[in-house]
Parts: C-alpha cells; sequence; structure tokens
C-alpha cells in the first residue's frame, strides 16, 4: 500500500476541486489542500487527539493555532471511525480564472458529478476488525485509497456523489458570495489568477454524532476587488 493518496475533482486541463492530500507517517494521519499544507492541514493522531491547525512556525500565536480540537470517536459498527468531510462546491464560476495544466502523475481524478449532485470526500479511520466488502458500502460511494498505520489500522479516503440540497446550495451560494480576493487597483488589469486559486471554508460540529466539513469553494473574478484605500 503507498504512503499517501492525492485526489482532485476535473482533469489536468480543467481542475474543479481543490487538489486534496492524504498522508500516514507512523501511526499518525494527516490531510489537506495541497494548496495550503505549509500553513494549515488536519491531524488524526495516534494518541486519539486530532485537531485541525495552523502549523507550527506560522506566525500566529499558539492560542490562536488550533481552529478546531476533537477526540477520536468510538468505531461505528462498520468498524470505521469517522474522521473529517469535504464538500466540493458543484457550481462553476460566473468569470473563471484560466486554467492551468496540473502535470502530477500522482493524483487520482475523479470526474464531475452529475447535474443536482455534489462529490464528497471522507477521510475515515479502519480499525482492524473493518470489514472491506464493497458490497457493504452503498453504491455511489467507493474507496479511493487506504494507508497502513503502524498499529494495523488503516487510514481511509472515501468518495461519493450525493444530491445537492436546496440547505446546501445555499450555503455553497452564500459562502462563495461573502469571500473577496483583494488586489492593488492598478496590479488587478494585469493579474492572472488561475483555476487553482479556490477557499476552504470551515463548518464545525454541534453534536456528538457530527464531524468537522470542509466546504472547498470555487472562485472567479466575480471574487476580486481592489484593496479598500486606507
Amino acid at each position: 500500500m503507498s504512503e499517501s493518496v492525492t485526489v482532485a475533482v476535473g482533469s489536468p486541463d480543467d481542475l474543479r476541486s481543490s487538489i486534496w492530500r492524504l498522508w500516514v507517517q507512523g501511526g499518525d494521519v494527516y490531510f489537506g489542500a495541497h494548496h495550503m499544507l505549509s500553513v494549515c492541514k488536519v491531524s488524526f493522531h495516534k494518541s486519539g487527539k486530532w485537531h485541525i491547525a495552523w502549523n507550527k512556525g506560522v506566525n500566529i500565536n499558539e492560542k490562536s493555532r488550533f481552529m478546531h480540537r476533537w477526540r477520536r470517536p468510538p468505531p461505528g459498527r462498520n468498524g470505521f471511525v469517522d474522521g473529517v468531510s469535504v464538500l466540493v462546491d458543484p457550481f462553476f464560476p460566473k468569470v473563471p480564472f484560466r486554467n492551468k495544466a496540473i502535470l502530477d502523475p500522482d493524483i487520482k481524478w475523479l470526474p464531475l458529478a452529475l447535474y443536482g449532485r455534489f462529490i464528497a470526500l471522507k477521510v475515515l479511520i479502519a480499525t482492524q476488525q473493518t470489514d472491506f466488502d464493497s458490497s457493504r458500502f452503498p453504491p455511489h460511494e467507493r474507496i479511493l485509497g487506504r494507508l497502513k498505520k503502524s498499529n494495523g489500522e488503516e487510514a481511509v479516503l472515501m468518495a461519493g456523489e450525493h444530491p445537492i440540497t436546496l440547505e446546501l446550495g445555499q450555503t455553497f451560494a452564500q459562502s462563495r458570495t461573502k469571500l473577496k480576493m483583494y488586489l492593488p487597483k492598478d496590479q488587478i488589469d494585469r493579474a492572472i489568477p488561475v483555476d487553482t486559486t479556490r477557499a476552504a471554508l470551515l463548518s464545525f460540529p454541534t453534536l456528538p454524532h457530527e464531524i468537522p466539513t470542509i466546504y472547498d469553494l470555487s472562485l472567479g473574478w466575480e471574487n476580486v476587488f481592489p484593496t479598500p484605500e486606507s
């Protein structure tokens, strides 16, 4: 089994998500968007202390470094421990950024979701008692990668295609509308942003059985504004 798995939605010439990477170091599991890994990631430590945090070395005080912390939940009846989910924005920008060819040969590409549906990724920890028989999974979900931990467990990345509810569609739209990228006014006409420019919105659980959710949001020229004058 490989030591990491990298996935994205779309194709090398038409990126439609962030590039997400899951990897294992000994008994610890890490996950994050490729363009953000130098500053933040999700950590599933073997101690059972899990968190989403800014990396050490980022210019931020220790108290503010942790965006969310939680304890490893118990496994479900299927043997899987829920980790974190990513909901990929299925809507295209009104005025998209320039396409940039993605040359990484290790990326597993997922096709775009059908109309009225969206792609969801989920990180799971499989205990040693987990049954991986494919008949136990819903037909719309599949395993993209399994990574062995030093204690015999496995980190699992799963993808599924789900219908967009009215509430979720509104969350995508409203969240994207609020996002603003500021550039100096004299540089906007010369800027050449590319489609790897995306945003992540974190939603933290309010109930014990829920897990953190990351909204992987698309951006376009409608999100670019001149830097406000002081």
